[in-house]
C-alpha cells in the first residue's frame, strides 16, 4: 500500500503543477524543476502538453492498482470468515408415504357394438330406408340393390338345376333297366358298368348345379341390406342411384345397450391396471351424476398388453353400464387411480416457494442447514411428496427458515 501511495503522490504532484504553470519561467522546466536552456516557450508548452496525459494516465492506474487490492483483501475476509449467526429452527423428519395418482385420459363413448353395414355383393341402390339419427329395430330394412340382375341369376340356376335332377333321374332308371336285363342275360356287364359311371357323373353334375343354384339365392338375399341388432344410425355413406361396391359401408349403427370408452396410456400405467378394476367417468364439463353416485361408474373390460408400435400407447377399454346420461360420440375423461409406490414426503411448511420455479428445502446434518432443490409432485394430506435427494432419516426445517442461509449453524428447539 505505501508503494502504490508514493506512486500516487508522485503523479499528483506533477499533474498540479502542469495545471499550476503560468508563468514563462514554468513552461521552461522540466520534471524536477530545472530549467532547460535553449527552450522556446512553444517547445516547453508541447513538452508539458505530452507528459500532462501520461502522468494522468499513470495517477488513474494507480488508483485502479490500489482500489482493486483493497476490495480483494475484504473479500478474503469476509470468505474466510466462519459463520457466527446461530439460527434457532425446528425441524421434521421426511417420511414414506404410499402414493395414489389420480390421472385423467380423454377419450370419445362409442356403442359397444357398433358396425358398419355393407353389401356382401356389388349393385346399384335403388332404396335406402334409413336416414342419419333414426333408431332401428333389428331385421328392419336398411337398403336395397336393384333385385333384377339377381333374380335372373337365380332363375337361371334353377332351371339348370332342374335339368341336371331329371338327367340323373333317367340316368338312374337306365342303370336299373339294365341290371334287369343283365339277369335275364340279354345285357352284358359292361353295359350296366358303363351306364353306372354315367349315372355318376349325372350325379355330379346334379350337385354342382344345386350349389349354383344355393348361390344364387344367396346373392339375391345378399341385395337386401338388414339390421343386424337394435340401435341408432350414426352415418349413412351412399345414397340411392349410386352404386355399392362389395364390402363399400353403406349405414353404420351403434348398438342398443352397454357403451365402452377406449383410451390410450403410458406402459407404466397399463401395468398397474388390471382386467375387471372399477374406474370413473367425466364428462369434460364435470362429473357425470347418475343416481346416489357422484360419478358413472364403469369397468376395465380390456387392458392392451402389446402396443400398436415401439414408443407408442396401450389401449385401455372401458365397460359403462346403460345409461341415458351418456350416447355414442360424447367426448368425456376416464379417471384411473394408480398406485405409483412409496414417495418420499415432507410437511408443506418444510418446502420453500413451493409453488414456484426452483423450490427448495433446508436438511439440517451436524448442526447445519443445507439447502436442497426438490421437485413438487402432489399433495397428500398436510404432507407433500416430492422427488429430492433425501432419505427417509432425514430432518428438514418447518419452522425458522425464512432468514436461514445455506451452511448456518442451527439450534433446534
Amino acid at each position: 500500500m505505501s508503494s502504490d501511495a508514493n506512486s500516487m503522490r508522485r503523479a499528483g504532484s506533477l499533474a498540479c503543477r502542469v495545471e499550476n504553470r503560468g508563468g514563462a519561467s514554468q513552461e521552461a522546466t522540466g520534471v524536477g524543476g530545472a530549467a532547460r536552456p535553449g527552450w522556446s516557450q512553444e517547445a516547453a508548452r508541447k513538452w508539458w502538453s505530452r507528459h500532462f496525459w501520461a502522468g494522468a494516465a499513470l495517477l488513474f492506474a494507480a488508483g485502479a492498482m490500489a482500489l482493486y487490492r483493497m476490495g480483494e483483501s475484504g473479500t478474503s475476509a469476509s470468505e474466510t470468515a466462519p459463520h457466527s449467526h446461530r439460527s434457532s429452527v425446528r425441524v421434521e423428519p421426511v417420511t414414506l408415504v404410499s402414493e395414489v395418482q389420480a390421472l385423467r385420459f380423454p377419450g370419445v363413448v362409442r356403442a359397444r357394438r357398433e358396425a358398419a353395414l355393407s353389401f356382401v355383393v356389388g349393385g346399384r341402390i335403388v332404396e335406402r330406408s334409413v336416414d342419419a339419427g333414426e333408431h332401428v329395430e333389428a331385421g328392419a330394412l336398411v337398403a336395397r340393390l336393384d333385385l333384377k340382375p339377381f333374380k335372373a341369376g337365380a332363375s337361371f340356376a334353377l332351371a339348370d338345376l332342374r335339368g341336371a335332377e331329371a338327367n340323373l333321374e333317367q340316368s338312374r332308371r337306365d342303370l336299373d333297366r339294365l341290371a334287369r336285363l343283365e339277369k335275364l342275360g340279354v345285357a352284358s356287364g359292361q353295359d350296366v358298368e358303363r351306364q353306372a359311371t354315367r349315372w355318376a357323373v349325372e350325379e355330379a353334375v346334379a350337385a354342382r348345379a344345386a350349389e349354383r343354384a344355393r348361390e344364387a339365392r344367396r346373392r339375391l338375399a345378399e341385395a337386401t341390406l338388414l339390421a343386424p341388432f337394435s340401435g341408432t344410425v350414426t352415418q349413412v355413406h351412399l345414397r340411392v342411384g349410386e352404386f355399392a361396391e362389395p364390402g363399400a359401408p353403406v349405414a353404420t349403427i351403434a348398438g342398443d345397450g352397454e357403451l365402452e370408452l377406449e383410451v390410450r396410456v403410458p406402459q407404466w400405467v397399463a401395468s398397474a391396471l388390471r382386467e375387471g378394476e372399477s374406474v370413473e367417468v367425466h364428462t369434460t364439463s364435470g362429473a357425470v351424476r347418475g343416481g346416489d353416485s357422484s360419478y358413472l361408474r364403469a369397468v376395465l373390460s380390456s387392458v392392451g398388453r402389446a402396443a400398436e408400435g415401439p414408443g407408442r400407447l396401450f389401449p385401455v377399454v372401458a365397460r359403462i353400464p346403460p345409461t341415458p346420461k351418456l350416447r355414442p360420440g360424447m367426448a368425456v375423461d376416464l379417471m384411473l387411480r394408480v398406485d405409483a409406490g412409496e414417495q418420499l414426503a415432507v410437511p408443506l411448511a418444510a418446502v420453500v416457494d413451493p409453488g414456484g420455479s426452483r423450490p427448495y428445502v433446508f436438511r439440517v446434518r451436524a448442526g447445519r442447514a443445507e439447502r436442497v432443490r426438490v421437485q413438487v409432485r402432489e399433495l397428500v394430506g398436510d404432507l407433500v411428496t416430492l422427488a429430492a435427494p433425501l432419505g427417509a432419516a432425514d430432518s428438514v426445517v418447518v419452522a425458522g427458515q425464512a432468514t436461514l442461509l445455506d451452511g448456518d449453524t442451527v439450534e433446534i428447539r
